[in-house]
């Protein structure tokens, strides 16, 4: 099983020098993306893997900096006269997934007829918070985490010949459901956020805007410690820390986890690859 990072930070237009989330799983012939945000194919094309290699792409939720890209990665695909990936989502894929299929009619070849259809033809499964389903060699389980109550959340577990990992997807610390999911895996990867770096963030904005912007992290994300405890009850081998603000520092993101899990931290970065 190899784990490459193709987007670590919390959306482009907070964090310029990362990509929106996205993370290339494989193992055997298999090759699936986790999310894909702004850059994240630039960032795969860095990593030596190809696009066209992509045989499913699995969004956790329709924020723009976990989604967005799969426009681009249609486009391409219809361009270059490639198969279409097969996409797996949460409610509302349906919809989002026809605006980028438009997106790429437009920006692709209308010779490339054949492809079109295929476009149209590729096949979505919206994915349900209680799933258990094969994907390639992968036994993959789903369960809903608490972000915004305006879009299903997803995270997922991903079990394939003795090696496992859960990808958490944006949440709030949400222990009752990230315990039980991540119970004894190889790898937990959970965002995260320290009030250091939120305090930075926020550093010259009016307070209003201040008291607002922290309020929305604190009810809709993860912050570290947090993360950190979930990964210590559910016994995980390794945390890996993503969808980071530029503020953060790696040194202490993993001080500060250190104080509640015992096992090897890692804090993403782009390009980052995990081998299992």
């Amino acid at each position: 099983m190899h784990i490459t990072f193709a987007g670590t930070g919390c959306g482009a237009v907070h964090n310029p020098a990362r990509a929106g989330s996205g993370i290339h799983l494989s193992h055997g012939d298999s090759s699936l993306l986790l999310d894909c945000g702004p850059g994240v194919l630039e960032q795969l094309l860095h990593a030596g893997i190809e696009h066209t290699d992509v045989q499913a792409v699995i969004f956790s939720h329709l924020h723009m900096d976990h989604a967005i890209g799969i426009a681009e990665l249609l486009a391409w695909r219809a361009f270059q006269r490639r198969d279409m990936p097969d996409v797996y989502g949460p409610l509302g894929t349906t919809e989002y997934l026809a605006v980028a299929i438009d997106y790429a009619h437009a920006n692709s070849s209308p010779r490339l007829t054949a492809h079109h259809a295929e476009m149209d033809e590729l096949q979505l499964v919206i994915t349900r918070p209680d799933d258990e389903q094969a994907i390639g060699p992968w036994q993959v389980t789903t369960r809903e985490v608490p972000h915004v109550d305006y879009l299903e959340c997803l995270a997922r577990r991903f079990d394939a010949d003795g090696r496992s990992l859960v990808y958490s997807g944006d949440t709030r610390p949400a222990p009752e459901i990230m315990v039980p999911l991540a119970d004894g895996v190889d790898v937990l990867i959970h965002e995260a956020f320290s009030w250091t770096a939120i305090d930075a963030f926020v550093e010259g904005r009016p307070e209003g805007m201040q008291e607002a912007i922290r309020n929305a992290f604190k009810a809709s994300h993860s912050d570290v410690h947090s993360a950190a405890q979930i990964a210590q009850q559910a016994g995980v081998s390794q945390l890996v820390l993503t969808h980071l603000l530029p503020q953060e520092q790696d040194a202490a993101l993993v001080a500060e986890a250190s104080t509640q899990f015992a096992g090897e931290i890692l804090v993403a970065q782009d390009q980052l690859r995990i081998d299992l």
